[in-house]
């Protein structure tokens, strides 16, 4: 004898309506951060192009309302809704005091969210200003993006340059982790302008897999004592060499004179 089925009481299978796919998906984007001139404008141009290649269009935005020049095209324009230079001249303000301002009044209007929900795709770029004080010292470039309904992740974009100098290597360190902090959202380091590191590597006292995995930096230490200066650095020419043998050519130097004071 076959039992009767048992008809579920649970309103969540019973309802029609209950796995429904939502009628928009959701908004993915990547906020480009860091400090001027690292490249985040270019970073944005290029992300956008694989993006198009890679047959999902997306909407590059301006968040930067002293931008002078264009990239690529921009699908929402922050300067469409306040200037820079209006700014200054209207409030009597400097640029920084401005671009603060500028924010400010981004953050008590719902002129980004309105315009966000009339894109047609949902993937975004957000280029920002290279002020790092607007994630360091507010919280109103925070307060933006945690109001929109996307899913973020942060790209602090860094010139590979830095790594030269291993005193304002840690200092970029150390603003990353700022905004880290500060934004609150996944982030995702970058180190720019790659290319042009043929032209800068024997500057570096390490090789580059050291600097993309920023640990030991008490490794640095004695390269910082001898001052933010550029200096010549010696590798040895195997791959395989560990970076422990890696040696300043001032340092050698220096150890040579001192035995020579000894004996």
């Amino acid at each position: 004898v076959s039992r009767p089925r048992r008809r579920s009481s649970s309103p969540l299978l019973r309802h029609p309506m209950a796995f429904s796919p939502p009628s928009k998906p959701p908004l993915y984007g990547v906020v480009v951060v860091g400090p001027p001139g690292a490249g985040k404008s270019t970073m944005c141009a290029g992300l956008a192009r694989y993006l198009e290649l890679a047959k999902r269009p997306c909407a590059v935005i301006n968040l930067d309302p002293a931008c002078e020049e264009a990239k690529t095209p921009f699908s929402i324009d922050v300067r469409n809704l306040v200037r820079v230079d209006t700014v200054m001249r209207e409030q009597k303000l400097g640029a920084n005091g401005a671009l603060m301002y500028c924010v400010k009044v981004l953050k008590e209007s719902t002129w980004l969210a309105e315009k966000l929900a009339s894109l047609g795709t949902p993937y975004c770029l957000f280029d920002l200003p290279g002020q790092i004080e607007l994630w360091t010292h507010s919280e109103d470039l925070r307060d933006i993006l945690r109001s929109l309904d996307a899913r973020l992740v942060v790209a602090n974009v860094v010139d590979a340059n830095h790594c030269t100098r291993p005193a304002t290597y840690v200092a970029n360190l150390l603003a990353s982790l700022v905004a880290m902090l500060n934004l609150e959202l996944p982030h995702v380091n970058v180190l720019s302008k790659l290319d042009q590191l043929p032209h800068f590597e024997a500057s570096m006292p390490f090789h580059l897999n050291y600097f993309t995995d920023a640990t030991d930096l008490h490794r640095l230490l004695p390269f910082c004592r001898h001052g933010d200066a550029p200096a010549v650095y010696s590798r040895d020419d195997d791959d395989d060499q560990d970076d422990d043998d890696l040696t300043m050519d001032k340092d050698d130097k220096d150890d040579d004179d001192k035995d020579d004071d000894d004996g």
